[in-house]
């Protein structure tokens, strides 16, 4: 994604994987996430997990983060959807990379 692992937050933290699996991080790093359409914008800073794995996601948004913009997620959709102070911005996938992420994992 173009940083440097001198710039991670090192730790000693171990992290479940997905199949059970034990993962240990290569850091932590806090990066500006924004999300906006013609109805709003909303940004905030937020701590991502770096680890080294294959996966056909960039990145993975947990509780916490999907919790703050108060998102609502629909996943036969693929859409989410949260309010901000001008309107409620909705956010729209892509079906055939979304299908190519599922085939990856």
């Amino acid at each position: 994604m173009g940083f440097k692992e001198v710039n991670l937050l090192r730790t000693e933290t171990t992290l479940l994987g997905f199949s059970g699996e034990r993962v240990q991080p290569l850091g932590f790093i806090v990066l500006p996430v924004s999300f906006d359409d013609d109805n709003g914008y909303a940004m905030n800073m937020v701590n991502f997990a770096v680890i080294r794995a294959k996966s056909g996601y960039n990145a993975i948004l947990g509780r916490t983060t999907l919790n703050f913009f108060g998102m609502v997620i629909s996943t036969p959709h693929l859409c989410a959807k949260f309010p901000t102070s001008s309107g409620v911005v909705t956010i729209r996938g892509d079906a055939r990379k979304a299908t190519r992420c599922f085939q990856i994992a």
